[in-house]
């Protein structure tokens, strides 16, 4: 299997048996800070959560919300949103309480990822993924999921990379973005793309390695920032 990164990359993407190699840029532009001064999600999503610690700094803990998520939201009752600050909406939590709905700032960001290369066959492979927001529930990055250490999660059909550093992915989240976050995971969304790509007849795709290629930072302008790394990816049934 030779799975070649796109020229200009070959030099990183170094060989390796049995293992296909791809390209991965993602593209995070956030909200416009003259239009949303905060970026938080859209009034009436609040923060996403799993545990009490995703909330830790935005205040709040993670509770079950009507909406049947978790979301962070305040201890505090309130009557309308104006009990509320920092862009949280008054909205009831699962037992029909209300609670200001902690919003995330600086997360209201659209998302693309492109997987891209030159296939087992010999022609160029590109797909691209989204554009997507982080404030859409269920998204493949709204609330990152991490694997154990070497532990590849092969249930989970919609995360493309987790984060050890934050709840959700932006422009500075992105520019973070370590081995160690996009290690394991599965791409479970693209993975027959990826097997055709790779000439391979069946298994699921598994990120062994990565490495970082180029970075474009446009955190706090009107363009977005862009991460290119090469991926070894190999396949296990």
């Amino acid at each position: 299997m030779q799975f070649v990164c796109f020229p200009g990359d070959s030099t990183p993407c170094f060989p390796s048996t049995g293992a296909c190699r791809v390209g991965l840029t993602i593209s995070v532009q956030d909200a416009d800070p003259t239009v949303d001064p905060l970026q938080v999600c859209p009034n009436g999503s609040a923060c996403l959560c799993d545990v009490d610690a995703d909330c830790a700094n935005l205040g709040g803990t993670c509770q079950f919300a009507s909406d049947g998520n978790f979301r962070c939201q305040g201890t505090a009752i309130c009557q309308t949103s104006a009990d509320c600050s920092n862009g949280a909406i008054c909205a009831p939590d699962g037992n029909g309480m209300n609670h200001c709905q902690i919003p995330c700032p600086r997360s209201n960001s659209t998302i693309t990822m492109t997987f891209d290369g030159v296939g087992s066959n010999g022609q160029a492979f590109t797909t691209k993924v989204g554009p997507f927001g982080n404030c859409d529930v269920g998204g493949p990055l709204t609330n990152f999921y991490c694997p154990t250490s070497g532990t590849p999660d092969l249930n989970n059909a919609t995360t493309f990379l987790c984060s050890r550093s934050a709840g959700r992915m932006t422009e500075v989240t992105l520019l973070r973005t370590s081995m160690s976050d996009l290690q394991y995971q599965t791409f479970a969304p693209i993975a027959e793309q990826l097997r055709q790509a790779c000439g391979v007849a069946t298994g699921v795709p598994i990120l062994m390695s990565a490495t970082p290629l180029t970075s474009d930072s446009h955190v706090g302008d009107a363009q977005p920032t862009v991460v290119r790394w090469c991926l070894r990816v190999y396949f296990t049934s």
